[in-house]
Protein backbone atom coordinates (compact mmCIF):
# COMPACT_ATOMS: atom_id res chain seq x y z
CA UNK A 1 0.00 0.00 0.00
CA UNK A 2 2.72 2.33 0.64
CA UNK A 3 3.97 2.22 -2.73
CA UNK A 4 0.87 2.19 -4.42
CA UNK A 5 -1.43 4.31 -2.71
CA UNK A 6 -4.05 1.80 -4.34
CA UNK A 7 -5.75 -0.92 -2.14
CA UNK A 8 -6.83 -3.02 -5.08
CA UNK A 9 -4.02 -2.31 -7.15
CA UNK A 10 -1.54 -3.94 -4.10
CA UNK A 11 -3.29 -6.79 -3.69
CA UNK A 12 -3.38 -7.63 -7.39
CA UNK A 13 0.25 -7.36 -6.95
CA UNK A 14 0.60 -9.76 -4.15
CA UNK A 15 -1.23 -12.17 -5.16
CA UNK A 16 1.00 -12.44 -8.55
CA UNK A 17 4.08 -12.24 -5.81
CA UNK A 18 2.71 -15.62 -4.51
CA UNK A 19 1.76 -16.63 -7.54
CA UNK A 20 5.66 -16.54 -8.82
CA UNK A 21 6.58 -17.76 -5.91
CA UNK A 22 4.72 -20.99 -6.58
CA UNK A 23 5.69 -20.72 -10.34
CA UNK A 24 9.18 -20.95 -9.41
CA UNK A 25 9.46 -22.38 -6.05
CA UNK A 26 12.11 -24.56 -7.54
CA UNK A 27 14.67 -21.71 -7.78
CA UNK A 28 14.42 -21.03 -4.23
CA UNK A 29 17.64 -22.22 -2.74
CA UNK A 30 16.64 -22.41 1.08
CA UNK A 31 19.62 -21.06 2.35
CA UNK A 32 17.74 -17.61 3.33
CA UNK A 33 14.77 -17.23 4.86
CA UNK A 34 11.45 -17.88 2.68
CA UNK A 35 9.58 -14.29 3.28
CA UNK A 36 12.83 -12.34 2.35
CA UNK A 37 12.91 -14.42 -1.17
CA UNK A 38 9.42 -13.29 -1.38
CA UNK A 39 9.99 -9.70 -0.89
CA UNK A 40 12.77 -10.03 -3.17
CA UNK A 41 9.74 -10.92 -5.90
CA UNK A 42 7.34 -8.23 -4.45
CA UNK A 43 10.06 -5.74 -5.15
CA UNK A 44 10.34 -6.75 -8.71
CA UNK A 45 6.67 -7.17 -9.51
CA UNK A 46 5.99 -3.39 -7.99
CA UNK A 47 8.84 -2.62 -10.45
CA UNK A 48 7.18 -4.08 -13.34
CA UNK A 49 3.96 -2.86 -12.37
CA UNK A 50 5.35 0.94 -12.06
CA UNK A 51 7.02 0.30 -15.25
CA UNK A 52 3.76 -0.50 -16.83
CA UNK A 53 2.26 2.66 -15.39
CA UNK A 54 4.14 5.27 -16.62
CA UNK A 55 3.50 4.61 -19.99
CA UNK A 56 0.16 5.53 -20.02
CA UNK A 57 -1.10 8.73 -17.59
CA UNK A 58 -3.19 8.67 -14.99
CA UNK A 59 -6.45 8.49 -16.50
CA UNK A 60 -5.16 5.29 -18.22
CA UNK A 61 -4.58 6.81 -21.61
CA UNK A 62 -2.00 6.55 -23.71
CA UNK A 63 0.88 9.25 -23.98
CA UNK A 64 -0.32 12.47 -26.26
CA UNK A 65 -3.87 11.24 -25.43
CA UNK A 66 -4.62 8.86 -28.19
CA UNK A 67 -3.72 4.55 -28.96
CA UNK A 68 -1.03 3.74 -31.42
CA UNK A 69 -2.73 2.20 -33.65
CA UNK A 70 -5.31 6.05 -34.18
CA UNK A 71 -1.85 7.26 -34.66
CA UNK A 72 -1.19 5.31 -37.27
CA UNK A 73 -4.40 4.35 -39.01
CA UNK A 74 -7.84 6.53 -40.14
CA UNK A 75 -11.20 5.76 -39.50
CA UNK A 76 -11.72 3.54 -42.74
CA UNK A 77 -8.71 1.51 -41.70
CA UNK A 78 -5.96 2.81 -44.01
CA UNK A 79 -2.47 3.64 -43.71
CA UNK A 80 -2.40 7.85 -42.78
CA UNK A 81 0.23 9.97 -44.44
CA UNK A 82 2.50 10.44 -42.39
CA UNK A 83 2.90 8.22 -39.89
CA UNK A 84 6.26 7.12 -40.57
CA UNK A 85 9.08 9.79 -41.27
CA UNK A 86 10.35 9.44 -44.55
CA UNK A 87 13.39 7.20 -44.55
CA UNK A 88 16.74 9.03 -44.30
CA UNK A 89 19.20 8.27 -47.24
CA UNK A 90 21.24 6.39 -44.11
CA UNK A 91 18.33 4.37 -43.39
CA UNK A 92 17.76 3.18 -46.41
CA UNK A 93 21.14 2.02 -47.06
CA UNK A 94 20.80 0.25 -43.32
CA UNK A 95 17.94 -1.31 -44.67
CA UNK A 96 19.30 -2.43 -47.86
CA UNK A 97 22.07 -4.41 -45.88
CA UNK A 98 19.93 -5.64 -43.24
CA UNK A 99 18.28 -7.17 -46.58
CA UNK A 100 21.08 -9.17 -47.89
CA UNK A 101 22.08 -9.95 -44.82
CA UNK A 102 19.30 -12.31 -43.89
Amino acid sequence: MSRLRDENTAEEVVQETFLGGVHFRDRYSGDGAERAWLLEILKRKLIDYIRRRSRYDRDGCYEGGKHPLEKMFGRNGNWKRGAFPSPTPDTQVGLAEVRYVV
